[in-house]
């Protein structure tokens, strides 16, 4: 057995090494805590950097559609209005076209209807004098020169006769063509105004879309920078983290 002087320093050699563990036990979980809290202190930096980087991207990407959408919206409105001003050109064109082409056919057809006119005047003084060489022929039916003026009158009457039907006939499609050519020209008036009205909207859009981009495009270059800054700062809360 142990002298009672070393059984006592045995047992406090033995509380004073329990006391040590415990206290490195605590030390040990002191300082875990400490990593913990630090970690959590660099995982909450971490989320709010990443929090902040998507709000800046959202607002980036936001930026860069809308410029996106009104510069698409310009190359619409360009074309737009290009087609328009061709369609306002090719109906003024057809509209003269046509205008010249009217003055033409009302001039042939005034031409044609003096002709029907004098022919339908000329035709009974012919039948008349037909009928003078057809009474002398019946006094003179043996006679060769009577007999081939009649001929010939009778000839003549009737084809006179039959050219008025023939140039009513011309005067009537010639009126028919003038009726075409105005209801052209009228879809062609139409046209030349619809366009008008297009060209007017693009313009009008083109002015504000142009006076709008370069706002937009500043925006876009400040979010961009801003995302950016956020994107450098999620990288170097990561690599605290890690």
């Amino acid at each position: 057995a142990l002298p009672p002087f070393q059984e006592v320093s045995t047992a406090k050699e033995q509380a004073l090494a329990a006391v040590q563990q415990e206290l490195n036990r605590a030390n040990a979980l002191v300082t875990r805590w400490q990593y913990y809290i630090a970690l959590r202190d660099e995982l909450a930096v971490l989320d709010a950097a990443e929090a902040q980087r998507d709000e800046v991207q959202l607002k980036s990407l936001e930026a860069e559609a809308t410029l996106q959408e009104k510069q698409q919206q310009i190359a619409v409105d360009q074309e737009s209005l290009q087609e328009a001003q061709a369609t306002v050109a090719a109906s003024d064109q057809k509209m003269k076209d046509l205008t010249a082409s009217v003055a033409t056919i009302e001039a042939q057809k005034a031409v044609q209807a003096d002709v029907v006119t004098k022919t339908q005047a000329a035709v009974p003084i012919l039948k008349a004098a037909l009928a003078q060489t057809t009474a002398a022929l019946a006094v003179l039916p043996e006679n060769v020169e009577i007999k081939s003026a009649t001929d010939s009158l009778a000839a003549v009457a009737d084809r006179q006769e039959k050219s008025i039907v023939t140039m009513t006939e011309q005067i009537a499609a010639m009126d028919k063509s003038i009726t075409d050519a105005r209801a052209e020209m009228e879809a062609a008036a139409k046209m030349i105004v619809a366009a008008t009205e297009t060209m007017q909207t693009a313009e009008k859009s083109l002015q504000t879309l142009t006076a709008e981009v370069p706002a937009d495009q500043e925006a876009l270059t400040t979010a961009t920078a801003e995302l950016t800054t956020a994107e450098q700062a999620v990288e170097a809360a990561t690599t605290v983290v890690e």
